[in-house]
């Protein structure tokens, strides 16, 4: 198979991403109904997939949504679409969709691209935010899976892009600080590190427990509590986490900088151990702060 851009799975079948089709009757496109996953791929490995498959399989019980493979399979389907591909770095993304009544089975899709959409250069200068107008409502139990009911956080990345920032920081419907458009957020307050528990609205995501790990082994303490926009405004230190974004540092939320608009020391030191976790990557730029 020639390199290509972009190469899929779709129930059973190796295909050209164009090539990929699924029923306009899907209950994915028609409802929402379906979870995904994104991964990054480094020096043709996937990192982290044994944990983004756990995730997966959990919500596909709570969602009562059939995953069809085993993580031995999708390892070996990964495996395959990326040295189909002939991709070293990239993008994984995991599909399972609902189909039509009355039999209600699922689409499974596993695409793989070569197109990540952050730079150095972003880490250098750090991510200028806004508080997004957005509320999330931290009832929903859904807010803790993974699903490509995702139109809210599309509108919080949009609002921010079209006020000149990078990203948007989405307030729960009580006020509380809960996440980035397509990331977690952390706040660094002199030697600790805060941030929301799992429970309040946010997805947990995989890199957000990483990070979790890690933190300590820079001197960092933890602690996971809610809080409002003035004490966000007022830390040390903010960053993002996702498994494309990695941590991206903030240096500026609305018209206030963070610490005097620069890039956080803990935002380069986390980033630095975190890719060291991942398979296969060699090393990493360190800023010279």
């Amino acid at each position: 198979m020639t390199n290509v851009k972009g190469l899929s799975y779709l129930n059973g079948s190796f295909i050209p991403l164009q090539s990929a089709k699924i029923s306009v009757l899907d209950r994915g496109f028609r409802y929402g109904e379906g979870l995904f996953e994104t991964l990054r791929i480094y020096e043709a490995r996937v990192a982290f997939l044994r944990e983004h498959f756990q995730r997966l399989s959990n919500s596909s019980k709570a969602l009562n949504l059939h995953l069809p493979v085993e993580f031995e399979q999708i390892e070996k389907i990964s495996d395959e679409l990326i040295k189909n591909s002939g991709m070293r770095n990239g993008i994984l993304n995991i599909y399972l969709t609902s189909t039509d009544e009355p039999k209600r089975e699922t689409n499974l899709l596993l695409v793989v691209k070569d197109e990540i959409p952050y730079k150095e250069s972003d880490y250098k200068k750090g991510y200028k935010t806004i508080i997004s107008s957005i509320r999330i409502d931290s009832s929903l139990s859904m807010n803790s899976h993974k699903t490509i009911s995702f139109l809210p956080h599309i509108l919080a990345k949009r609002e921010a892009l079209q006020r000149g920032a990078d990203d948007a920081i989405c307030l729960s419907t009580e006020g509380f600080v809960l996440e980035g458009s397509m990331s977690n957020i952390f706040m660094v307050k002199e030697d600790t590190l805060l941030t929301p528990p799992v429970g309040s609205g946010l997805l947990p995501g995989i890199t957000r427990g990483k990070i979790l790990e890690i933190a300590p082994s820079v001197g960092l303490k933890i602690t996971e509590k809610l809080v409002n926009v003035d004490f966000l405004k007022s830390a040390n230190e903010l960053f993002l986490t996702s498994s494309l974004m990695e941590v991206m540092p903030i240096v500026k939320v609305d018209n206030v900088l963070i610490n005097e608009g620069k890039v956080g020391r803990y935002a380069v030191l986390l980033r630095e151990k975190y890719r060291k976790l991942t398979s296969g990557f060699s090393g990493v730029e360190v800023i010279d702060l």
